[in-house]
């Protein structure tokens, strides 16, 4: 695993696309989908491929998309829970108000994770104490899924 974060600079400039899984343009998931394939030459589900995800993601419904995707991941054992973060676990962020699961990052090292945070701007490195929302679950990969 990098012990810097100087990997991360090349998905800062990739824009924000709703649903892109490639350097062309990635949302929040693609991000991590992206840092999967490219660093860890590991393919996770996409949300499409989820079956909690696929009614949700026909009705363009984030938010319903988001959580239900991040506990079919668990619960098809790709991912676990863990307490403390390490490179490349993904963080879930939940939205206080609303009390969902809407945003997930990739841990990066340092207290500072990956992020695809709107479509008026490109991933971004962001400060996990920072976050406008709060920090839901840490998932790390299943290297035996």
């Amino acid at each position: 695993m990098p012990n810097n974060i100087d990997w991360v600079q090349k998905y800062t400039v990739i824009p924000y696309v709703n649903g892109g899984r490639d350097f062309s343009g990635i949302d929040c998931y693609g991000i991590v989908y992206l840092v999967y394939k490219t660093e860890r030459n590991i393919i996770i589900p996409t949300f499409e491929e989820l079956a909690y995800s696929e009614y949700w993601y026909k009705k363009k419904s984030t938010y319903k998309i988001c959580q239900n995707a991040c506990r079919e991941l668990v619960e098809k054992r790709f991912f676990f829970e863990v307490e403390k973060p390490k490179t490349f676990d993904m963080l879930v962020f939940m939205d206080e108000d609303r009390r969902i699961s809407q945003h997930v990052g990739i841990y990066v090292g340092r207290g500072r994770f990956l992020e695809a945070p709107s479509e008026y701007s490109p991933a971004v490195i962001s400060v996990l104490e920072h976050k406008k929302y709060k920090l839901a679950n840490i998932l790390r990969y299943n290297e035996n899924a």
